[in-house]
């Protein structure tokens, strides 16, 4: 261990184990030698058990930053490593308005803070974050506090208040307060076998090539990155991925309307 020298080389490694944890050092350069300041680890909580890889690896991102604040804030320039090379892309390249996937942004908003160069590195360099992301410590966030957390904490209560609220014609609260049209997307989701492949591949991780898709879910290639799990259902940045048996439905439905 070493004490922080901002006038140092500074690089924070990070990585997340999907149903096991995140873990992050904090290294910085003496002379030929890089010695640790910081290192941490952490469980996932059950929202964060089921983000897309790329979500997961955002969220050990923002959450080893927070961690490391004292150290990272105000330091003119770090270097952010992981083994998810989608990362360096959203975060080198995109603009804050280039993020459609409300998830990936509100996390992207919380390193605002923070000037890095993000690079990737192979798993088998990036042995020290892995081991402490497989051999967590530290207990979840919880839910409500997880950065990047999907359910708005707003919308949680006021749904909480009308599942209260609201009674049957018995006088008995409803049991759940469910928008009428999902239910039906619920349902045809539940027994369409590609968007159950397309829900593996995003809780998993997409493969590194496309040709190692199942065909029926190759199509969704391109926009792979845009993709994630919100209540158990897929969406694309901010809407909603309709299972292809409702598709001629839908489109009825919208010419309709015209």
């Amino acid at each position: 261990m070493a004490f922080f020298d901002p006038k140092l080389p500074t690089m924070l490694q990070i990585d997340a184990a999907r149903t096991q944890g995140l873990g992050f050092v904090l290294l910085q350069k003496h002379g030929d030698y890089w010695r640790m300041v910081q290192c941490g680890s952490r469980f996932i909580s059950d929202t964060e058990s089921r983000y897309a890889t790329i979500e997961m690896e955002l969220t050990a991102c923002v959450w080893a930053c927070q961690k490391c604040r004292i150290f990272l804030a105000g330091l003119p320039h770090f270097d952010l490593i992981v083994d998810h090379r989608p990362l360096v892309t959203i975060l080198n390249h995109k603009l804050l308005s280039e993020i459609k996937n409300p998830c990936l942004l509100r996390m992207c908003e919380k390193l605002i803070p923070y000037s890095f160069t993000v690079s990737w590195q192979k798993g088998a360099a990036h042995q020290i974050p892995d081991s402490l992301s497989r051999s967590p410590v530290c207990e979840a966030v919880p839910d409500r506090d997880a950065d990047g957390v999907k359910a708005d904490f707003v919308h949680e209560t006021v749904i909480a208040a009308l599942e209260t609220s609201c009674t049957a014609e018995d006088g008995l609260p409803l049991a759940q307060v469910v928008d009428p049209g999902l239910e039906k997307v619920y349902a045809a989701a539940s027994q369409d076998p590609e968007y159950s492949s397309l829900k593996h591949a995003i809780i998993q991780g997409f493969p590194d090539h496309h040709h190692q898709l199942h065909y029926v879910i190759q199509p969704y290639w391109d926009v792979r990155h845009m993709l994630a799990l919100d209540d158990d259902m897929i969406v694309y940045g901010a809407r909603l991925v309709i299972p292809t048996s409702l598709h001629k439905e839908i489109v009825g439905c919208l010419h309709e309307g015209n």
